[in-house]
């Protein structure tokens, strides 16, 4: 079940440098920068979990349960999926923010990247510490 960053036209993000934050626009709904790879493999029958929809905050996580942005959570939780194995952009962010569900959590170190080799490393230990499996 992968998710993604949609980020609506126009969107208002306040992560957006020229909203004054940290990123450059990104993800931005059909267009080539929010398409998944197009090695990726899913079936047609494959839930998308889509985030960063939001014109009033940033989601940076699939699994943000105490804003119930996606409903991702309660989907987890209603099907009775008590394992993630996560990968994707990036590690010390989007990837750190979808660690802890109340599930366990496997990150496929290979299959994801980190904004920063500090950041990186930084995640890596905040997951540990929350009992995420770092598999290489």
């Amino acid at each position: 079940m992968p998710s993604r960053d949609w980020h609506p036209k126009g969107h208002v993000n306040v992560s957006f440098r020229e909203k004054g934050g940290d990123w450059p626009p990104h993800c931005i709904q059909d267009t080539d920068g929010a398409a998944f790879h197009p090695g990726l493999n899913l079936p047609a029958h494959a839930v998308i979990v889509t985030k960063g929809v939001r014109f009033d905050q940033d989601q940076n996580s699939a699994l943000d349960q105490a804003l119930d942005q996606t409903g991702f959570a309660e989907y987890l939780n209603r099907e009775g999926i008590k394992r993630l194995w996560i990968g994707g952009l990036a590690l010390d962010v989007c990837v750190l923010a979808t660690r802890d569900a109340g599930i366990e959590t496997l990150v496929i170190l290979e299959g994801t990247k980190p904004v920063t080799p500090q950041g990186g490393k930084a995640a890596i230990e905040k997951m540990k510490q929350n009992r995420a499996a770092i598999l290489s």
